[in-house]
């Protein structure tokens, strides 16, 4: 993943799932000015700075991880937060419930991002 990132250019897109969740990566990936959306790992907790109407949630992705008063942060990645409630079905039926928080640079509300 950290090969592609130097080719990343302005309008690309990185796709990047929770083993590839890292501070350094999605700080270098929205340096580039390409677009991003990757899912977090779960020990990450990002805070909500300003909850959106469509139920996403701006916040800021820092190196720890860990929900913390706002202020202070130091350095950090604004982000837009997409949480996903999931569902798998195993061939025998049984489910498992599971929880993802998608991060992306795309920041604009639905309703002004046109």
């Amino acid at each position: 993943m950290r090969g592609a990132v130097p080719q990343l250019r302005v309008g690309m897109l990185l796709l990047a799932d929770r083993g590839s969740d890292g501070y350094p990566l999605i700080r270098t990936a929205a340096a580039t000015s390409a677009h991003l959306l990757a899912q977090v790992q779960s020990s990450r907790v990002p805070a909500v700075l300003h909850e959106l109407a469509d139920g996403s949630y701006l916040s800021v992705i820092t190196r720890t991880g860990r929900r913390h008063s706002i202020p202070p942060i130091t350095e950090g990645v604004a982000v837009r937060v997409i949480e996903a409630r999931v569902t798998a079905r195993s061939a025998d039926g049984k489910s498992k419930n599971g929880h993802l928080d998608n991060c992306t640079g795309l920041r604009n509300s639905p309703e002004r991002a046109f």
